[in-house]
């Protein structure tokens, strides 16, 4: 096996364990997300509250989402709203962006 190709293939395994992995996580992390959506929407029925238990209705509705699809389709999923959002508010975009660098390289530039 030629090393090219031998390289091709580690970096194939890496990074589908690395998919895996974080599959793995976002399922992990919508399960807890379940969880406390849950007790949110118990809690706002107990203390008869609706705006508090349609907000734990709407944290379900989310994590659910979440937890029934692929990681391809929620990444194609985010690209597409978040070039629909850049095309729509292109200079919001440009701030946001520049806002984002200015503090990183602010947070990575100290000892």
């Amino acid at each position: 096996m030629e090393p090219m190709h031998q390289a091709t293939e580690r970096l194939t395994d890496t990074a589908n364990s690395a998919k895996e992995g974080l599959e793995k996580s976002i399922h992990q992390t919508s399960e807890r997300i379940q969880d406390v959506a849950q007790k949110v929407k118990d809690y706002g029925q107990q203390i008869d509250n609706h705006a508090v238990e349609a907000v734990g209705e709407k944290l379900l509705k989310g994590a659910d989402y979440v937890n029934t699809q692929d990681l391809d389709h929620l990444t194609q999923a985010l690209k597409n709203q978040l070039e629909t959002t850049v095309r729509h508010h292109p200079l919001t975009s440009i701030g946001v962006a520049l806002t984002t660098g200015y503090i990183l390289a602010r947070l990575f530039s100290r000892p």
